[in-house]
């Protein structure tokens, strides 16, 4: 990290490094001792605050990112930012005192005019913050402490040193009308931002400021070249644009909860709206992936939090998108944005059903269900979970939209968690990973019920469009909203009698469960008109033609169905297949019988055909009784067998059998003896 290259203007005095350590002055010293003295250094003690700051990777994908290396704190002091070097420990929007040193009888104007010659004689010794008191867990609903409300400002100060200017004056002015307007619509109006663009100015640096990226010390160099500007004021926001400085490695940094960002050269909006982000006081969304037992579940004791892996959001990678993706409602409901539907888990008591919108929807539209989560694996006590809603078509429309939930955990305010509801691949998945199509969507599907963490509640998406998801929400252990699963099957097969009509359809199913209530009962439906309803230990019936023949004529194509009902007179989906019933007869064969002595006879016969069913077999009997099975054999067109009969008259037959049970008989009588 660069050594700090400042001392804010506000300081407190100046005080001797003898009188610091306790060394005794007189007030007359010698002319030796006085030289002696002037040669020590001289401490500063300067009052600001803490602020955070956040780099943002200057490659424009999610491979590219260099994850966990993106904050720095920095003092802010009267507008001006000090990097505090290798001081370590200090907590961002907090009071901060720094100790400075530099050459002893160093005025404050000329200790600025050192730092920003890069004199390396001014440096911070030390950081010290107030101690806070021991205080409860954060409030279930935390705000930032930037107004959100009201008039906002943007400024554009363009500055270059040694690429030349890369955007006119218009191209800026239009950068900064684009952001606003799209922090003003996230806003529902709240916002009102003015936006105005300074004229290029070239500055001096020193080497290693531009060796370094020394974001400080060029924010410090954009302000001295624009002396009228306001650096003290959190609504009035600074965009220090810089044109594609090679030895700065991000595209845009901002300050979490203060006025300064900067862009390193990039024109479209989004890198600057994502800053602006940060200036209002947000983090990044980010994604969640637990993993139990090698596998992914939506939470648990081993999460990885993946930066930035909300594609769909303008502090994630919808920063990358066009047109910039909305803010979360976790995010929302910090900045003060949000309307919301509160859940206690402990107070549900009976079903409820809310119809969440999507961003962009009419003023005081409910976004999001809040839900307060008690403290458990992968739940930091004071953690709130969001359910919003993100449409899966227009603009926005991405194979990731739809019902999404995002943890604000208290600890790590502002920055959110994308969590994965409906999460299957095991193993490790990279930030990359997360972001590519190919990852399993965290949206939750229309129909499946979810069970909150750490809770009895479930909730389930009833349906979505373009403007809202309606989601119902209920208590698993006081109420009984899953349906029981749906039977399997079933099976239909058409009932003949005597091979020559047909009398109805034998239907059987597989049994469905229901875990909470259990299930009561089954309805069966031909053609979508009930024709039973059996008791729960019931696997078939019998329908009869004439309730088959109901809505459409016996002979053709019915669809069967089956459901099941639970006790709290919930109903599964459907079981169904179409089944076709048969009432044609198969074709009559041609038969003849030879005497061949007293008792046998030779009898023949010719193929049958059944173009709807097939031929399944041929019988041939004797006065009444089957004596022989023959198989039917594709392209044969008839059959010679010997029968054995007795002496007399014998009546010899042959008995034609399609798939669907019909029978067609033919017979002759033969005298032998």
């Amino acid at each position: 990290m660069t050594s700090p290259r400042r001392v804010p203007r506000a300081l407190t005095g100046l005080v001797p490094l003898a009188v610091a350590v306790g060394l005794v002055l007189v007030v007359t010293p010698a002319a030796g001792a006085l030289a002696a003295t002037r040669a020590l250094p001289t401490t500063l003690t300067v009052s600001g605050t803490a602020r955070l700051v956040v780099a943002d990777a200057r490659d424009r994908g999610p491979a590219a990112l260099a994850l966990g290396d993106v904050e720095e704190v920095v003092a802010v002091v009267d507008g001006v930012g000090v990097r505090l070097g290798d001081v370590p420990d200090v907590a961002p929007d907090r009071p901060v005192t720094l100790t400075v040193s530099a050459p002893y009888g160093t005025s404050p104007d000329e200790a600025l005019q050192g730092l920003a010659a890069s004199a390396d004689d001014v440096t911070v010794l030390d950081a010290t913050q107030p101690v806070t008191p021991r205080r409860a867990a954060a409030p279930a609903v935390a705000r930032t402490a930037v107004p959100t409300t009201g008039t906002h400002s943007v400024t554009v100060l363009p500055v270059w040193w040694g690429t030349a200017p890369d955007a006119t004056v218009g191209q800026l002015s239009t950068l900064a009308t684009r952001s606003a307007t799209f922090w003003e619509n996230q806003s529902g109006g709240a916002l009102d931002v003015t936006t105005s663009v300074r004229p290029w100015r070239k500055v001096t640096l020193a080497a290693d400021v531009v060796a370094g990226c020394d974001y400080t010390a060029i924010a410090a160099a954009a302000f001295a070249a624009n002396p009228a500007v306001v650096t003290s004021s959190v609504t009035d926001h600074l965009v220090v644009y810089v044109p594609g400085a090679p030895t700065c490695g991000w595209a845009g940094l901002g300050y979490v909860g203060w006025n300064t960002l900067w862009v390193n050269g990039y024109l479209d909006e989004g890198v600057t709206e994502h800053e602006l982000g940060h200036n209002l006081g947000l983090g990044h969304a980010n994604g969640y992936q637990c993993v139990t037992d090698s596998w992914q579940v939506t939470l648990s004791s081993t999460c990885t939090s993946h930066e930035y892996a909300d594609r769909s959001d303008v502090m994630g990678f919808g920063s990358w998108d066009t047109p910039t993706g909305d803010v979360n409602p976790a995010e929302a409901d910090y900045l003060g944005w949000l309307t919301a539907v509160d859940v206690d888990p402990a107070e549900v008591t009976a079903s409820l059903t809310v119809d969440v919108h999507a961003p962009g929807g009419a003023d005081g539209a409910v976004r999001a269900l809040r839900i307060p989560l008690p403290a458990g694996p992968g739940i930091p006590a004071g953690t709130l979970l969001y359910i919003g809603y993100r449409a899966t078509a227009g603009p926005y429309a991405d194979d990731w939209l739809g019902v999404q939930a995002h943890l604000m955990i208290g600890a790590r305010r502002p920055w959110t968690q994308l969590v994965a509801l409906r999460p299957s691949r095991s193993g490790p998945t990279t930030s990359a990973a997360w972001y590519s199509p190919g990852w399993v969507s965290p949206s939750l599907p229309v129909g499946t019920p979810w069970r909150v963490p750490g809770t009895s509640l479930l909730l389930r998406v009833q349906s979505q469009d373009a403007a809202a998801a309606r989601i119902q929400v209920w208590d698993d252990a006081t109420t009984d909203l899953v349906a029981p699963t749906a039977p399997g099957g079933p099976t239909a097969r058409q009932q003949v009698w005597a091979g020559s009509r047909v009398t109805g359809l034998a239907v059987s199913w597989a049994g469905s469960t229901d875990a909470r209530s259990g299930v009561r009962r089954y309805t069966v439906r031909v053609d979508g008109r009930v024709v039973a309803t059996v008791g729960a230990t019931v696997r078939s019936v019998v329908v009869p033609a004439s309730a088959v023949a109901a809505v459409r004529p016996l002979a053709g194509r019915h669809t069967v169905s089956v459901v099941a009902t639970d006790g709290a007179g919930l109903t599964s989906a459907a079981a169904w297949r179409w089944t076709t019933v048969d009432t044609t007869r198969p074709a009559a064969p041609t038969l003849t019988a030879r005497v061949l002595d007293a008792r046998h006879v030779a009898v023949r016969f010719t193929a049958s055909s059944d173009p709807q069913s097939g031929v399944a077999a041929y019988h041939l009997l004797r006065n009444g009784s089957v004596v022989a099975r023959v198989a039917p054999v594709p392209g044969r067109t008839a059959w010679t067998t010997t029968v054995a009969v007795p002496v007399g008259t014998t009546t010899v037959a042959v008995r034609v059998t399609n798939g669907a049970g019909l029978q067609r008989v033919v017979a002759t009588r033969v005298t032998t003896g």
